[in-house]
């Protein structure tokens, strides 16, 4: 309990009322029957469509998305299989409806099943490399000592088979896992890394697991190794195209407030799983680094869908510039409207831990169930886990006490969710969990149900 879903060591298994499988090794299509529709949404080969529910993430790695593609089937997209060559990750959000997809491969886990989709075009069967034989080659790889190619020459190449496709929130940290067995003496299989600079132009393209190619080491001047898919006299791979274009424009007079601005998004911070900015490199003027808060990145509440590695974002504007020990910090918006923001106490901006006070509850509960209290957006939070996704009201009661509770997504007003914005002014009824004492707001009248 409490542990991240991407830290769980056992995936939670979806299970299918009238759905029966056939025992096949782990990976591999099964066969489903249904007890009254044969051609359902298990069926391998099916073309698909759904909305990702949440986000798998470990140490920036992206891993996986869970996908609802209707009829109560949530389906698991790796990473690898979210688009042809070497995938970047960037449909992988919160909230983002996908098209094209196939059901790539349903297998039994734990009395249930888990389906796999695909956004790759070809055939569907992947080649499946035991878990033994990876962790031997990532052992061996360890003991490689770049003296070995020292005296190597410059077009000493080596046939290798990709095993992995990782991607990553800062693409230059993306990577493909290549399987090499080293010439003898050694004779060892082990398997190497090759970051974006060092594939060949062609991989970008054409990258899948189980493709063949063939790579050099390089030993550095540091006696560091590494290994590319690029000849001798190539240079790096030009990989703007997959990383985003990072050279800075030429240098211009100081930005001014609300001065449009465009940047690409260098890097992309998380606090625990909630997001909350991005650093950009701007294309103008004369501090090139910006930085676009999770809360300014679109009108209404944020989606996050343009907060990647990568990205180039455009129709920015100057929200401020702040002069700090470490030199001037300047501020961006893609929000339209005003750039004036209201400044809340730093209570009023945090999220509550833990049971509300007695006496504060004392309070609410006194007011009656009816009761509808005035209260200003302080905070506007997004998590990978849409259900945590949250805007942090701070309302005042009639004794003048101040109460601070978030409103999640589900009680948002149904035009809440294209005009939130900090210091909004909203209408909220509060809800006390009567067990937990955990206070939360809500803009739907009792009995309206949740905003769909």
């Amino acid at each position: 309990a409490g542990m991240p879903p991407w830290r769980r060591r056992v995936r939670r298994v979806q299970r299918f009322p009238g759905v029966a499988v056939a025992d096949g090794p782990a990976g591999a299509p099964a066969a489903v029957q249904t007890a009254d529709d044969p051609a359902d949404l298990t069926r391998v080969g099916r073309k698909v469509e759904g909305v990702v529910t949440s986000v798998a993430m470990r140490n920036g790695r992206i891993l996986h998305a869970r996908v609802d593609i209707g009829g109560g089937v949530e389906a698991y997209l790796s990473a690898a299989e979210s688009s042809d060559g070497f995938p970047t990750g960037r449909e992988l959000c919160n909230g983002e409806r996908l098209q094209g997809l196939r059901i790539q491969a349903v297998a039994n886990r734990m009395g249930g099943i888990r389906v796999d989709v695909s956004k790759r075009t070809g055939a569907l069967e992947r080649p499946v490399y035991p878990t033994q034989r990876i962790k031997q080659a990532q052992d061996a790889s360890k003991r490689v000592v770049a003296e070995t190619f020292a005296t190597a020459g410059v077009d000493t190449w080596l046939d290798g088979e990709v095993t992995d496709l990782v991607v990553n929130e800062r693409s230059e940290k993306s990577f493909a896992v290549v399987n090499v067995t080293l010439p003898m003496p050694i004779g060892q299989e082990v398997s190497v890394w090759i970051y974006p600079q060092d594939f060949s132009d062609a991989f970008f393209d054409e990258a899948a697991l189980g493709a063949k190619v063939r790579v050099r080491p390089i030993v550095g001047t540091g006696g560091n190794l590494r290994f590319s898919m690029r000849p001798y006299d190539a240079g790096f791979a030009d990989a703007k195209a997959y990383m985003g274009d990072h050279t800075q424009g030429p240098v211009a007079e100081e930005l001014a407030v609300g001065q449009e601005v465009a940047g690409v998004v260098n890097y992309v911070l998380y606090r625990s799983d909630r997001l909350v900015r991005a650093e950009l490199h701007l294309e103008q003027g004369d501090e090139p680094q910006a930085f676009l808060d999770t809360a300014e990145s679109c009108d209404g509440f944020p989606n996050g869908r343009e907060l990647w590695s990568g990205q180039r974002i455009v129709g920015m504007r100057i929200l401020r510039r702040t002069v700090t020990n470490q030199g001037t910090r300047i501020f961006v918006t893609k929000r339209s409207g005003d750039l004036v923001r209201p400044a809340f106490p730093v209570e009023q901006r945090r999220f509550p831990k833990g049971p509300q006070p007695d006496v504060l509850l004392e309070q609410l509960a006194a007011l009656g169930d009816d009761v509808w209290l005035d209260g200003k957006v302080t905070t506007l939070a997004l998590f990978r886990t849409g259900r945590k996704s949250s805007a942090l009201v701070s309302a005042m009661l009639p004794s003048r006490a101040v109460v601070v509770a978030p409103m999640y997504i589900p009680e948002f007003s149904e035009r809440f969710l294209a005009e939130a914005a900090i210091g909004a002014r909203v209408r909220v009824r509060p809800i006390i969990d009567a067990d937990t004492k955990f206070l939360r707001f809500s803009m739907r009248p009792e009995g309206a149900g949740e905003l769909d």
